[in-house]
């Protein structure tokens, strides 16, 4: 929300899009594209016809709620997008080998489509490759308590895995579940629901290496701690989150799974998840099921979820969506289930975030399992084959194909393979096109990363295809547009000094080559769940201990994507 208040700040200072803001914006960061792929079809949703209704808003009362939005300078939200964007915080945990990054894939099969009739499931959260590795893989045995799998170090219980019942996995589930709240403030509170109050102040001790222990304050509103303060405007921004205070709560589902001995129990188990996940299961008595948790708001109509709140009980959520309306399914039709963080069913919106578009990367899990039964086999040639696919040529390639004839990037077939010429082309030609289709209109909104994150896939196509509130290509054909792109790319990377030809995104190993390929799991598990009871395999990349032998002892596992056995 305080990206989109910067974005629109930036708008309203172009002579291009000043008059159009809204239209950008719906361009941009849409609520619905009832085209992006789900993790549950219409046919199989429970909650088709009585799901929550989301409260989205018309033109006239986003015009008002942006109308009321407090005048804070570009300047003054920067730091705000920063932090949001989490890049510092990101990066020293990625240094000390904590986790950095939420992804993650998963894909369920149930025994009507399953090669022998038994269910099967991979889970692969991708929580970045580091050494030492950023989870522990455990085996746990405790009265009324058995289990195998991962776990985050500090985290009790295994948070993915198996147990002589059933098998399980998680993937973010991307809901929007906080909102940004601005009140007024002077210089001895602020203002809420009409009330004077106080910030409580939360100081925390900062050791320094090299330096001088020091402390650092936080202040908070009711609401939640503040991340933007406008001293201009004199307003503060706090973020107000639906699980803050009750995370660890979810503790309580993550050890109640593994003591799940009947199918109907794993709802009880997962009610107690206040933080968002998408969850998979598979049971060795034959069923599979998935289930959208955590605490999300029920909002209430007449504001843009898109931009911070008033403090006012009128705008203010008070609830959350019940359990029971949460998106759900077992034993789907089809006897299927995949996940890569996409959707979870069509009446589900973006709200703040556009995340979910026509083009989404689960389209390539879906792709690689094919239309034929499957086994454990073909969910391991699935994540091999996912980590070497591009996941926006096939919709670009119909447009492509018109206008690549001559040209480095002719016959290309999306394959992003090590040492490529053309998956080389194809990335540069990507990044040109993105820019020959909005740059002269939108320009690069503030930074070039930030041009690559909010110009998604999802937007170019659309531009292309002429179905934007605006005309991005100004009069231009498409294939005008992608003939230009193509020529930029060929002729930049024939006049640089980079390579030509595409090196896949590696694995760092301390004293070996690095592993290529490096959009796969942090831990990758497979369970084939039999009659007598699951047989997993898994690879944790490099290995589970930060020094010795068992270091990077995974790593030749990894290196030749091979898995090893699961035991208790």
């Amino acid at each position: 929300e305080i990206r989109n208040m910067a974005l629109l700040s930036y708008l309203q200072g172009r002579t291009e899009t000043k008059n159009r803001i809204l239209d950008v914006l719906e361009d941009f960061a849409w609520f619905n594209d009832k085209s992006s792929p789900t993790t549950i079809s219409d046919a199989d949703d429970p909650l088709g016809k009585s799901h929550p209704v989301f409260p989205l808003p018309n033109r006239a009362e986003s015009e008002r709620h942006i109308a009321a939005l407090p005048k804070v300078s570009l300047l003054e939200l920067l730091p705000g997008v920063r932090l949001a964007e989490r890049v510092e915080s990101s990066r020293i945990a990625e240094l000390v080998s904590a986790p950095f990054k939420w992804g993650s894939y998963a894909m369920v099969v149930g025994p009507s489509r399953s090669g022998n009739s038994q269910p099967c499931l991979l889970s692969a959260p991708q929580m970045g490759l580091r050494t030492p590795s950023i989870i522990h893989e455990m085996s746990i045995t405790a009265p009324g308590y058995q289990a195998v799998g991962m776990d985050v170090p500090g985290v009790p219980g295994i948070a993915i895995g198996y147990t002589p019942y059933l098998a399980w996995g998680l993937t973010s589930g991307v809901a929007d579940t906080d909102d940004i709240v601005f009140t007024s403030t002077d210089s001895s509170g602020y203002v809420a629901d009409g009330k004077h109050q106080e910030f409580e102040v939360q100081r925390f001790p900062l050791a320094v290496k090299g330096g001088s222990a020091t402390t650092v304050e936080q202040r908070r509103t009711v609401f939640g701690p503040v991340v933007v303060d406008s001293n201009a405007a004199k307003v503060a921004f706090s973020r107000k989150s639906a699980s803050r205070m009750r995370e660890l709560e979810s503790l309580r589902s993550v050890l109640e799974i593994g003591s799940v001995s009947k199918v109907e129990n794993v709802d009880d188990a997962l009610r107690h998840a206040t933080v968002n996940f998408n969850c998979f299961y598979a049971t060795r008595d034959g069923h599979v099921g998935y289930r959208f948790t955590g605490l999300v708001p029920d909002r209430k109509a007449g504001y843009d979820p898109r931009f911070p709140l008033p403090a006012t009980p009128t705008a203010l959520w008070t609830g959350t969506i019940p359990f029971e309306k949460m998106p759900a399914v077992r034993d789907p039709k089809m006897g299927l289930l995949a996940n890569w963080n996409n959707k979870p069913v069509s009446w589900w919106p973006n709200s703040d975030t556009p995340v979910w578009g026509q083009i989404f990367r689960n389209q390539e899990i879906l792709k690689a399992l094919g239309s034929n039964k499957l086994i454990p086999t073909d969910l391991e040639r699935a994540a091999w084959t996912i980590a070497r696919r591009d996941e926006t040529w096939d919709y670009f390639k119909p447009l492509v194909q018109n206008v690549w004839q001559g040209s480095p990037l002719e016959g290309f077939d999306g394959w992003m393979l090590d040492g490529s010429i053309q998956a080389q082309v194809y990335r540069a030609f990507f990044d040109d096109l993105r820019e020959a289709i909005f740059l002269p209109v939108t320009g690069n909104f503030i930074a070039p990363d930030n041009f690559k994150l909010i110009a998604q896939p999802s937007v170019m196509l659309k531009a292309l295809q002429g179905k934007t509130k605006i005309d991005y290509l100004r009069g231009r054909k498409a294939a005008e547009v992608i003939k230009e792109a193509l020529d930029k790319s060929t002729r930049r990377l024939a006049g640089s000094n980079l390579s030509p030809r595409f090196v896949a995104p590696p694995i760092s190993v301390p004293g070996q080559p690095p592993i290529p390929y490096s959009n796969r799991g942090t831990y990758i598990q497979i369970v084939e769940l039999m009659p007598s009871g699951p047989q997993g395999r898994n690879v944790v990349t490099p290995g589970v201990a930060e020094a010795g032998d068992h270091s990077l002892d995974q790593v030749p596992l990894a290196r030749a994507w091979i898995f090893k056995l699961m035991r208790f």
